[in-house]
């Protein structure tokens, strides 16, 4: 039987976000007649030792710009990072998994929402795939990721959002009852 690794969904931290609203002072774009519009930004900080929700690890709260066009990570993704390989180090451990080298290792995921808002569970397969390397695998090439399920969390549940992976070498796929139909 597969022990699944568990790992928390939310990150804490902060995030700028910004929208646009109409300009206040009732100018128009002369080339439309329409209300010109005015950007809108403020500073959201989640912490979690006030008990904050959180928030979800969309490509755009895990990536900042840099100069020059690159992305980095966020300060709140370089966190959520460090406590994903943490908890994925201490299942390997537990389970006694090796970290395999060049070696296709599948990856299931199903998700525990904490709402019914809509959300892209693909999103975080970067940053959970970069977390997984050097753990479970040498090298994220060679990660298979699946999106299983997702679920929304009942209201009174104890439990905080989070991932449940189910993980398990390509070559050991039919032991585990889960090949996927139709290939070639």
């Amino acid at each position: 039987m597969l022990v699944p690794l568990e790992l928390p969904m939310m990150m804490y931290g902060k995030y700028k976000t910004s929208w646009y609203v109409n300009d206040p002072s009732g100018a128009t774009d002369p080339r439309t007649g329409k209300p010109k519009k005015v950007k809108k930004t403020k500073i959201v900080e989640h912490l979690e030792e006030r008990g904050d929700p959180g928030f979800y690890p969309s490509v755009n709260h895990i990536y900042q710009n840099i100069r020059g066009g690159g992305k980095k990570l966020t300060k709140a993704a370089e966190q959520l990072l460090a406590k994903w390989r943490s908890l994925a180090k201490a299942w390997a451990e537990e389970v006694g998994w090796e970290c395999t080298h060049g070696e296709k290792v599948i990856v299931e995921v199903t998700a525990f929402f904490p709402d019914n808002q809509k959300r892209d569970t693909s999103n975080v397969y970067k940053l959970m795939m970069d977390a997984l390397e050097g753990v479970i695998y040498d090298d994220d090439y060679y990660a298979l990721p699946r999106t299983m399920d997702f679920q929304v969390l009942p209201k009174d549940s104890a439990k905080r959002p989070y991932f449940r992976l189910h993980i398990y070498k390509k070559t050991d796929e039919d032991l585990h009852g889960r090949q996927v139909a139709g290939g070639f």
